[in-house]
């Protein structure tokens, strides 16, 4: 079953899209989504740990919705820098 795969090599992919957005693009937002089947399992709960101090050590900001609808909105106005 795929929710069984290794967790190890999903970590992997999902450190290796933020680590490619932050060198392609100067702002930018990455949205992850979990299936509860999968994601209320011990190893991916330890994975999803493993993901956040990823994410936190590489200078992620981890934002709500809304926030992000905000940031994006300040750089669109004029002289918002974006």
């Amino acid at each position: 079953m795929p929710g069984l795969a290794n967790a190890g090599a999903v970590l992997e992919n999902w450190l290796a899209n933020f680590d490619y957005m932050r060198r392609n693009t100067d702002w930018g937002m990455l949205v992850y989504t979990f299936h509860p089947y999968v994601s209320g399992r011990g190893h991916r709960m330890i994975m999803m740990e493993r993901l956040i101090d990823g994410l936190a050590a590489r200078g992620a900001e981890f934002l709500t919705l809304d926030e992000v609808q905000q940031a994006f909105r300040a750089r669109r106005a004029p002289g918002g820098g974006g």
